[in-house]
């Protein structure tokens, strides 16, 4: 079975991402585009899991009564827009050369930079325990 997050990422990659870099010409990111996607999906999943917890919560114990609910759709579009659109794809284009040269710097002085699962190694295997 493979992982059902890699596999949207997989598709979110092919369908959507690589054309639309071929029509604008990037296509020197391809290979990135899939650190992207695999990160559009978490952050859809983030999303997902946060209204379902949150909205019934709030329906059934609301922390503030809004006469208006535009207030409320700014925050959802915002909560949206930065987990999984503009501002993660932002982040990615504008930090992966800072973080590619400092990865590279660690290696040459003979430091190998942690990962989560290198510093938990529990987690090796267990996607949804990382992610959690």
């Amino acid at each position: 079975m493979t992982d059902p997050l890699g596999f949207l990422a997989d598709r979110l990659q092919n369908d959507l991402l690589v054309p639309l870099l071929y029509r604008l010409g990037w296509m020197q990111w391809q290979e990135l585009a899939f650190g992207w996607a695999l990160f559009a999906v978490y952050g859809a999943l983030q999303v997902a899991l946060t209204f379902a917890v949150c909205m019934p919560l709030e329906r059934w114990r609301p922390v503030a009564r809004w006469p208006d609910a535009r207030p409320i759709l700014t925050d959802v579009f915002y909560t949206v827009l930065s987990r999984v659109g503009l501002l993660p794809l932002v982040t990615f284009v504008a930090f992966y050369h800072v973080q590619t040269w400092f990865t590279g710097w660690l290696l040459d002085l003979g430091w190998m930079p942690p990962t989560l699962e290198a510093v938990f190694p529990g987690l090796v295997g267990h996607p949804l325990l990382t992610f959690l």
